[in-house]
């Protein structure tokens, strides 16, 4: 015959009480899932939530924390989904850009150094196409292949443009400035180094193509080497000056009168 424990609590009859744990690893799960600034979190958090999960169900009550590791498994599957959207969006993003910028970019630097003009003057705005001269094109070839030798090329992969602005972080500082405002920086290597090509855009739209107004190449150095300068090929206008006007037609002679010679 089982006698009762004289020393158990009265209604328990003698049975041990487990106090229930809450479980470290969801609490851990839900932190990393919370921290959503951090990429890479999200996913850790949800795949500890998983595990958590599996342990809090094979411990028969002993480790709680079940609805932890729900929020935390929902969160980081979350929080994972919009890192991986917008890691998309600024990876397609940049090919877009270095696809339509890039390679007229490289079109006009390699054609400019072969000395086809014609086909250099095609990848710029149509609106200053005819204001480059042949004269500029050269003046601005053999400036910055003294100083930054033979084009080489222009990051296509995002990865590889991504290394490249890396690179050029030093000659992007110096773009920073109100006088700076409306440019596209893209890298561009030369034989001698990286440089940045900074391409003004043209602000009312230049269509499909959305072809550059003028480049500017910036040295390591912060040397900057402009393809040409529209202010000195336009006409200065003297200040105060009145414009000419035509010198009046005399009025004709006047007819004799009749009956006279």
């Amino acid at each position: 015959m089982n006698n009762p424990n004289p020393y158990a609590p009265a209604g328990l009859d003698g049975a041990m009480v487990v106090e229930e744990r809450t479980s470290v690893l969801a609490i851990v799960a839900l932190v990393l899932s919370l921290i959503c600034i951090i990429p890479g979190l999200g996913v850790l958090g949800a795949i500890l939530a998983i595990v958590a999960l599996v342990l809090i169900s094979g411990s028969n009550g002993r480790v709680g924390g079940k609805g932890l590791a729900i929020a935390a498994l929902v969160i980081g599957l979350l929080v994972s989904a919009v890192w991986v959207g917008g890691i998309m969006m600024v990876s397609t993003g940049l090919k877009a850009m270095t696809g339509m910028f890039g390679g007229s970019t490289a079109s006009l630097l390699k054609a400019a150094e072969a000395g086809d003009y014609a086909t250099a003057r095609q990848q710029l705005d149509a609106s200053v196409a005819n204001s480059v001269t042949d004269a500029d094109f050269q003046r601005f070839v053999t400036t910055y292949q003294s100083k930054l030798g033979n084009f080489q090329s222009v990051p296509t992969g995002v990865g590889e443009l991504m290394r490249a602005y890396g690179s050029v972080g030093q000659q992007m500082q110096g773009m920073q400035g109100q006088g700076n405002q409306g440019l596209l920086p893209l890298p561009v290597q030369f034989s001698k180094g990286w440089a940045v090509a900074a391409l003004q855009l043209n602000p009312n739209g230049g269509g499909a193509n959305l072809a550059p107004l003028n480049i500017e190449l910036i040295a390591s150095d912060g040397t900057k080497i402009l393809l040409y300068d529209p202010a000195a090929n336009a006409t200065p206008a003297v200040p105060g000056a009145t414009p000419a006007t035509p010198p009046a037609t005399p009025a004709p002679a006047p007819a004799p009168a009749p009956g006279r010679p």
